[in-house]
């Protein structure tokens, strides 16, 4: 809102500011509509301000054009009368100096005069004298009509002039503020028309992106419901029946079954397992050492010491093992848990993390015997 007592610059200056504010970088859709209200409030107050002003300088303008017109008015009235006096004077019906009549050394006998008997003279020295006739009433004043005088032309024009000149002065700044209501408005328009197709742009992305992930959602979970129910793997019993649940989408392969003695291996894989190496990444190795765990584990406490692989304990059942993550061969980063069944060791590894939760819930299924 515009703050009372700021003038008509400051209050121009101030929308002025506002309708920039639409062409800035800081323009925000949501400030957009209070921004347009507040250049709209501006406006008014400014053309209110105006309009009084106007109507003061019409006012102003008016008092000193009346005392100019009375001045001038009272001092033509003043010259007429003069004139009207001086002319009914001349035309007084005095005679000129005619030949004197008798012994009056005056002038002429004073009843030749008009307006004036016998009864009006009388003897002086034994002479006959003329006495002065009675001057007539004139008027010795202007009389001041009641009612303002009209103008003359030129008072008349002058006037017309500069309520013509204010009006236009008034116009021009109001078409000012109009034109700059119409930028905001047009402006207004054009940014929102630009951010709603980034809104709707940016809805379209987002539903793609929700749609696929959603897509990828259902296929991982119609994979796990394929891989249900969970099938059970059984070591040899010889080697004391080690057990666990896998996925019934992963194949098996035995590539040692240990029946003639030594170690057991086997490798499961989703749908088909990989050709057996110390390269190939399979989803689970099941390895059973025919000797005794700290045997086996020298090599990876090694890796432990070096930063290459973690280690932590794991209770399967009664059972305590250690569960190592990390760079488990130089081809291989998976994770491995190591247990001791009697005699031998057991190794269940994961070649990749890929297979993490798959890993981490066999692993908790199983079971010796």
């Amino acid at each position: 809102m515009a703050k009372e007592g700021k003038s008509i610059s400051e209050k121009i200056d101030d929308l002025k500011s506002e309708i920039d504010w639409f062409y800035g970088d800081e323009f925000v859709l949501e400030e957009a509509m209070e921004r347009y209200r507040k250049a709209l409030v501006l406006s008014k107050a400014i053309e209110e301000d105006l309009d009084k002003m106007k109507n003061e300088i019409v006012v102003i303008d008016r008092d000193f054009s009346q005392g100019d017109s009375l001045e001038k008015y009272h001092k033509h009235k003043y010259n007429e009368a003069m004139d009207q006096q001086n002319t009914m004077m001349g035309a007084m019906p005095f005679q000129t100096p005619m030949q004197n009549q008798g012994n009056n050394p005056v002038g002429p006998d004073v009843a030749q005069m008009p307006g004036v008997n016998a009864a009006q003279t009388g003897s002086i020295g034994g002479s006959q004298q003329s006495v002065a006739p009675v001057m007539p009433a004139v008027a010795t004043g202007p009389q001041i009509a009641s009612s303002s005088p009209e103008l003359s032309v030129p008072e008349r024009k002058q006037k017309m002039t500069k309520g013509t000149l204010i009006e236009t002065i008034v116009l021009v700044v109001v078409c000012l503020i109009a034109a700059a209501g119409i930028i905001c408005a047009v402006v207004f328009f054009l940014k929102w028309d630009e951010s709603e197709t980034n809104i709707q742009g940016q809805i379209d992305m987002a539903v793609a992106e929700a749609k696929d992930e959603q897509k990828t959602m259902d296929e991982a979970n119609f994979a796990e419901r394929e891989k249900l129910p969970n099938t059970e793997f059984v070591g040899p019993s010889d080697y004391g029946s080690l057990s666990f649940m896998y996925p019934k989408t992963w194949s098996v392969y035995v590539a040692k079954d240990a029946s003639n003695g030594g170690d057991f291996e086997a490798y499961l894989n989703p749908v088909q397992v990989e050709p057996v190496s110390n390269t190939t990444i399979n989803a689970l190795r099941v390895v059973i050492y025919d000797r005794p765990i700290d045997q086996v584990r020298t090599q990876y406490d090694a890796s432990v010491k070096n930063g290459k692989l973690t280690s932590e304990v794991y209770q399967v059942g009664d059972v305590t093992g250690t569960l190592y993550t990390g760079q488990i061969t130089t081809y291989i980063s998976g994770i491995m848990l190591m247990i001791k069944i009697n005699d031998k060791t057991a190794i269940i590894q994961t070649d990749s993390q890929n297979f993490k939760s798959d890993f981490e819930a066999l692993i908790a299924t199983i079971r010796i015997s």
